[in-house]
């Protein structure tokens, strides 16, 4: 059983074992902060989102950087990477952009997004993507072409990013800086600067739980839909697991100087 997370806030990124309660690594060359995280457990690396506008992408089993790139002209505030079919998606800035992992080049850049994008999560397979806005509560769904998120082929025009209509979903009162998303399934979970952790289901845009924060606001976010756990990242520096039915915390880890801004979670058995 792998039970362990990546984390990032003002100082480092960090590997931390879960069962064990402990660090493991620390990269801290993260300017202006690591702003997100994503990692490929099978790979042993890691990449790390950071105020700046660069990507950092790092060993899990060493903590040296083995790679860095320039995403966004503000900071990077999400990023899932889809290291598989080899892509990673970031945002910031007014704009998810799709990368090759394989030489880090742009593939894809979504039409621009007044107030930025806090957070996003991708379906790969259908060209979706929801994300979470800097500016306003809202949570917001676009739907690309078929296309989009692929590498072009030999020959081919890709079809051009097109301006599509949001479909929108009300519920935080504050912004909205870390979501999880179980496509498959249509669930959605977002954690709020209103200190409100919120269960959506997609189809029908309602929420199904929604649970207030004792620790505050939800800086950032990664869950267990399997096993209904969320983890969520406090301006306190504390780490808190929570269930997703019943809002309880269950066990809190301490570890950062500052706000935990960035989680992602390895809960495969």
């Amino acid at each position: 059983e792998s039970l362990e997370a990546v984390s990032g806030a003002d100082d480092s990124s960090k590997l931390w074992s879960l069962k064990f309660g402990g660090c493991i690594r620390t990269m801290s060359d993260c300017p202006e902060g690591a702003t997100a995280v994503a990692a490929d457990w099978g790979g042993h690396s890691a990449v790390a989102g950071c105020g700046n506008g660069s990507c950092r992408v790092w060993s899990l089993k060493t903590a040296d950087l083995l790679h860095k790139f320039t995403a966004h002209r503000g900071g990077v505030w999400a990023l899932q990477w889809n290291f598989k079919e080899g892509y990673l998606a970031s945002a910031g800035d007014e704009a998810v952009k799709i990368w090759d992992s394989n030489d880090w080049t742009c593939l894809f850049t979504t039409p621009g997004h007044a107030g930025g994008l806090m957070c996003m999560s991708v379906n790969w397979s259908e060209s979706k993507i929801l994300g979470g806005c800097g500016s306003t509560s809202n949570l917001q769904l676009w739907n690309c072409a078929a296309d989009s998120f692929s590498r072009a082929k030999e020959g081919v025009e890709k079809t051009k990013a097109e301006k599509v209509a949001a479909v929108k979903y009300h519920g935080h009162q504050d912004v909205v800086p870390d979501l999880a998303v179980d496509w498959g399934r249509s669930i959605a979970v977002t954690g709020g600067w209103d200190a409100t952790l919120i269960v959506w289901n997609l189809k029908t845009g309602m929420p199904t739980h929604s649970h207030e924060c004792k620790f505050g606001r939800v800086r950032s976010l990664a869950v267990d839909f399997a096993n209904s756990l969320v983890w969520c990242g406090s301006s306190n520096g504390y780490l808190h697991q929570m269930d997703l039915r019943s809002g309880l915390i269950q066990k809190s880890l301490e570890g950062h100087g500052g706000a935990v801004t960035a989680v992602s979670a390895n809960v495969d058995s």
